[in-house]
């Protein structure tokens, strides 16, 4: 049986080389509806995004370490965080900037310096276009009957997205098209595990199942894994 849907605050990373804007966004962006995590070096921010797994990224475009929109690009090539919703925020007002920042992926751009008001609405817009995207997911928590249950679950409904399961510092998942496993994996990954296996072993953690409408292409490719994975005779 499926657990309780997981509840919480909506939990936002900020990053921003500025100490003054760190605070003022950890003030604003305050429980009990939002919890900020303020990092102020973008290497930093890529080392612990995955366990803090956001709702939202806040971020300065022009930083010493690492310019914003290369931090972006990092993002989404990770398959845990590339559907995450970004918000760059900048005292950069040039229109090419802007439009760079749009092109690279960015949901959402705020001008420094910004009224607070504004700030606001535009993070709970960006908040609630997220929710609606994710409005096909189910979430809860991994129950006795461990992982089994819920990979059965999406075999009987002939899912077709992805089943995630975490734990503290790690995630293990599985990617489903039409009720079959095409590829599973684990982040940080453990080479000497069998991935779908390891996600089995896991006993306890949050789970996250997501439907997914595939374009042509992903059928394409999820077909072309499935051919991959070996079967038993």
């Amino acid at each position: 049986m499926l657990g309780p849907p997981v509840t919480g605050p909506k939990r936002i990373v900020v990053v921003d080389d500025e100490p003054h804007i760190r605070l003022l966004l950890g003030q604003i962006l305050a429980p009990p509806d939002l919890e900020v995590h303020a990092l102020e070096d973008p290497r930093d921010a890529l080392m612990k995004l995955h366990d803090l797994a956001p709702d939202l990224i806040v971020c300065d475009v022009v930083m010493p370490a690492m310019d914003g929109r290369t931090f972006l690009q990092v993002v989404k090539r990770s398959q845990d965080l590339r559907d995450v919703p970004f918000i760059f925020l900048s005292a950069v007002t040039e229109t090419r900037q802007v439009v760079q920042a749009y092109e690279v992926g960015a949901d959402d751009y705020v001008e420094k310096p910004f009224h607070v008001a504004r700030l606001m609405a535009k993070v709970r817009a960006v908040l609630r276009l997220a929710e609606r995207r994710r409005a096909d997911a189910l979430t809860g928590m991994v129950r006795g009957e461990g992982t089994l249950a819920l990979l059965k679950f999406c075999e009987d409904n002939h899912l077709t997205g992805r089943l995630t399961v975490s734990a503290p510092g790690q995630q293990r998942w599985a990617e489903f098209l039409g009720g079959e496993v095409v590829r599973a994996g684990t982040t940080p990954e453990e080479p000497d595990l069998d991935a779908l296996d390891a996600l089995l072993a896991m006993q306890d953690g949050a789970y996250r199942i997501e439907q997914r409408r595939l374009d042509r292409q992903g059928v394409e490719d999820a077909l072309a894994q499935r051919r991959e994975v070996p079967r038993d005779e």
